[in-house]
């Protein structure tokens, strides 16, 4: 079985991510590492929330612009060995 996680990052996405998590779940995805990116919506509760219950690895990017980069940078080498494909994807 070949192991697939999604990468991206949240700002504002609050109002759409329970909906792009399951759909994604659905489709066979079973990691998701997502910056948090923060706004002003309740997108990075809900993405402490998403962590706790263990849906999603959460990483704190609010204090960093551009973050989007940033990211990416930190996050894709702390995978490598734990998946055979990461893909970079939208939220929105």
């Amino acid at each position: 079985m070949v192991r697939v996680g999604i990468v991206a990052i949240a700002k504002n996405e609050a109002r759409f991510l329970l909906e792009w998590v399951a759909f994604h779940r659905a489709v066979g995805i079973r990691h998701f590492f997502i910056a948090d990116n923060g706004g002003d919506d309740s997108t990075t509760d809900l993405l402490k929330r998403l962590d706790r219950a263990g849906h999603i690895v959460r990483f704190d990017f609010r204090d960093q612009h551009p973050a989007q980069l940033a990211a990416y940078n930190d996050i894709v080498p702390r995978l490598r060995g734990s998946l055979d494909l990461a893909i970079m994807v939208d939220i929105d």
